[in-house]
């Protein structure tokens, strides 16, 4: 049925084990029905139809493949049943329209970019199980303000939750091992961060473009800042650096505009170049 483009709705019948690639650009669907014995949604199965509003997804079902529900623009909401174990790359890329998540508590990885643009999308409720946050996962959810990430949680990839501009406060718990690039850049109203986990260096900018960003508590487990991670965070007056710090890489607080004093711990071996360019009330090193 890919293509046909007056298509309203569907019933699927219950001996349907394995929903294929079977509804793309049916750009007029707009309610579908899965009976319980569906298992599986496959590769692209309702990518680009932009008038989807509603689906349900059964008890029985198991796995939404990749590019599933990519640019499901008019999609609301997504009930997903708890027996959910796996949820592809890009599954819900572009769905501007879900406001809420609640995560299955049988998941334990969030793939990349699988909430990709998904701007409106404000809460997110995580399962204690979930150990890893990957690549673009919610990249720009303008409209996400808070996260609550579970004790379980050990990785969070690159650009996982960059331009989340209503982000304004981030624990990140005991538990992370492994923070990535560019993880929490461009979060503009992000006021506060606590990284409370083992990490051992923050790579390159991490939380550049965070322009309120005035509270940071780093562990001392930290031995590296990488390139820009702080980059432009024009509201830092103060950071207290990790006793373990060994490196400060290039343009690492680079437009730190209002920072005024910065103490290096003693096994500090490296400064890279430029990495307090702009910084033009820093009066104390």
């Amino acid at each position: 049925f890919s293509g046909c483009s007056r298509l309203p709705s569907i019933g699927i019948p219950s001996s349907i084990d394995t929903i294929y690639a079977s509804f793309m650009y049916c750009s007029s669907l707009a309610i579908v029905l899965l009976p319980e014995g569906v298992r599986h949604i496959d590769k692209s199965a309702f990518s680009d139809c932009s008038n989807l509003i509603e689906i349900n997804f059964p008890a029985s079902l198991r796995s939404i493949d990749s590019n599933a529900f990519v640019n499901c623009s008019s999609l609301t909401s997504a009930l997903l049943p708890d027996s959910l174990s796996f949820i592809g790359a890009s599954a819900f890329y572009g769905c501007s329209s879900l406001t809420q998540l609640h995560l299955p508590v049988a998941l334990r990885q969030i793939n990349d970019g699988v909430f990709y643009g998904c701007s409106a999308l404000s809460q997110v409720v995580f399962p204690d199980s979930l150990v890893s946050i990957g690549n673009n996962a919610f990249f720009s959810c303008a409209a996400l303000q808070q996260l609550n990430l579970p004790l379980s949680i050990v990785s969070i990839g690159n650009n996982a939750f960059a331009g989340c501009s209503h982000l304004n406060a981030v624990v990140l718990p005991q538990s992370l091992s492994s923070l990535g690039v560019a993880a929490f850049s461009g979060c503009s109203n992000l006021a506060s961060v606590s990284v409370l986990g083992p990490v051992s260096e923050l790579w390159n900018e991490t939380f550049a473009d965070c322009s309120r960003l005035t509270l940071v508590n780093l562990p001392s487990s930290v031995k590296s800042i990488g390139r820009g991670v702080f980059r432009n965070c024009s509201a830092l007056r103060n950071i207290d650096l990790p006793t373990q710090l060994e490196r400060i890489e290039g343009n690492a607080f680079e437009g730190c505009s209002r920072l005024t004093q910065i103490y290096l711990p003693d096994n500090v071996i490296s400064i890279g170049n430029e990495a307090f360019k702009n910084c033009s009330l820093l009066y104390r090193i």
